[in-house]
């Protein structure tokens, strides 16, 4: 899993919704250290400040790490705009609902609308239908030969980018 800015992973395993993610936020390291609670967060000023995103400038370096999945997980990755129209418990509940990934992510894209949508919205909805076990053999280190690409790709004022 790869995380960075304020994009939530969630993962619904034997009627156990969790959040996975941590979200990159001027609250959340609020509510981290214990200055505010999470509902305060939820109203607080600052509330839609991102301390890690991609692009605009910004050099944020994203979590990751390896969530092997389970046969049953369903796994929904979605917008901000998401969880601040729906409820942990509204989440959950149309995550169990409905069948099929699609459905779920229709209902829960359909329900964060009807409350009002004032974020976008995204859903990505995944059932886990099996796993496979690691497979070291398989499983190449990253080789140590290609070139170093130079970190800083901003564009210089008065340098015209190229075609490639």
């Amino acid at each position: 899993m790869l995380n960075i800015g304020d994009s939530r992973t969630y993962r619904l395993y034997e009627g156990e919704l969790e959040q996975i993610s941590v979200d990159h936020s001027a609250v959340q390291a609020l509510v981290e250290s214990g200055q505010i609670s999470q509902d305060a967060a939820e109203t607080h000023p600052e509330r839609n400040v991102v301390t890690r995103a991609v692009g605009a400038g910004s050099a944020g370096v994203p979590d990751y790490w390896l969530l092997p999945a389970r046969v049953g997980d369903r796994l929904m990755i979605c917008s901000d705009g998401l969880p601040k129209e729906l409820g942990f418990g509204e989440i959950r509940t149309a995550l169990l609902a409905e069948a099929s990934p699609q459905a779920a992510a229709t209902r829960l894209l359909h329900e964060a609308l009807v409350h009002g949508g004032r974020d976008n919205v995204t859903v990505v909805v995944v059932d886990a239908h099996g796993a496979l076990a690691p497979d070291d053999e398989q499983t190449l280190p990253i080789a140590g030969t290609a070139p170093r690409v130079s970190d800083d790709t901003a564009p210089r004022p008065g340098m015209e980018a190229s075609a490639c």
